[in-house]
């Protein structure tokens, strides 16, 4: 699959549902490859703009929420596809300031252990894995502010 395509996919289909904050919020989406570097002795990893994708490659999705108004802006709630020919990886997510939600078919969502996938006709807990969607809910972003969110996904 194509970069290209994979970077449309996770950009293109962001939805933001704005709740009691009228339609100044913005919203961009960029993908980076993070790059470890040896800082001091240390190891330091970097997020650098992808430029190509390979099988096997991690790539971190950044999503950055505006409030350019004057009032605080609630219930802001983004949903991200996992894009097709990725996984989801779990653990290594930012979710500063917001609540998160999984699903296996881009409708229902909840908390890992209540996601349940049907397998050959035995219903059982979804692996990270099997995710298609991760939902934010940002309870409230301040007037003049931003924050960014973040989800990591790897190419088959």
């Amino acid at each position: 699959m194509k970069l290209r395509n994979i970077l449309l996919s996770i950009v293109a289909s962001s939805v933001m549902v704005l709740a009691n904050s009228g339609d100044s919020i913005q919203m961009s989406s960029a993908t980076f490859e993070e790059v470890v570097t040896m800082k001091d002795g240390k190891k330091a990893t970097e997020l650098k703009a992808l430029d190509k994708a390979i099988p096997g490659m991690v790539v971190t999705y950044v999503n950055t929420i505006k409030n350019p108004t004057n009032e605080t802006a609630t219930n802001l709630v983004i949903v991200n596809p996992v894009p097709e020919h990725t996984t989801f990886v779990p653990n290594d997510i930012e979710t500063k300031g917001a609540t998160m939600e999984y699903s296996v078919d881009g409708k229902v969502f909840s908390e890992p252990s209540k996601v349940f996938i049907n397998d050959s006709g035995v219903k059982r807990v979804a692996e990270p894995t099997e995710y298609t969607h991760v939902r934010w809910t940002i309870a409230k972003l301040e007037a003049n502010a931003e924050m960014k969110i973040k989800l990591k996904t790897k190419i088959k």
